[in-house]
């Protein structure tokens, strides 16, 4: 159980530094919830959909995908993701060798889904306190519970409604 726990804590603090770099990413225009700055590939398909937590958005919280049946590890990167914007939107892109794509390939993914609450406005002293506003089970992406399956063509998640 302690290592369990350990491990868990270990895994938030690694997808909380990915949230962080893909969220701050967002906010200077690297990344985050638009379709700007990005590139297309034929084999990633557009992916969207709307996240909340107890009902209300949960803008810059960072959704990352990893495929159903990989073993994670704590240097594992996510395969696609998506920062949510303030009416709690977002958009999936893949990265490749430092090049954003929209979109997901085919298949299915486990989510796992990190919030440290709005980021725009925030010191980098602020931004280094930050804490996980969600439960410690949204954060890995084995327990959160949530998939995201991506099919050919234009994809609409349906509503994500975190408790």
């Amino acid at each position: 159980m302690k290592q369990e726990r350990k491990m868990n804590q270990s895994l938030q603090r690694v997808v909380l530094g990915l949230c962080l770099s893909v969220g701050l990413g967002g906010l200077s225009g690297c990344g985050g919830p638009t379709i700007a700055n990005h590139e297309e590939f034929d084999d990633l398909h557009p992916v969207a959909g709307q996240i909340d937590f107890k009902g209300e958005a949960i803008p810059d919280a960072t959704i990352n995908l990893y495929p159903v049946g990989v073993v994670l590890s704590r240097a594992m990167t996510p395969v696609a993701s998506g920062v949510v914007d303030e009416n709690g939107k977002f958009e999936l892109f893949t990265y490749r060798e430092g090049v954003k794509g929209r979109g997901v390939a085919q298949g299915e993914y486990e989510v796992s889904v990190s919030w440290s609450g709005p980021l725009q406005g925030l010191t980098d002293e602020k931004l280094d306190e930050l804490k996980e506003k969600l439960p410690v089970k949204y954060v890995n992406p084995k327990t959160s519970g949530v998939k995201i399956t991506v099919s050919a063509g234009e994809n609409t998640v349906p509503p994500i409604s975190l408790q």
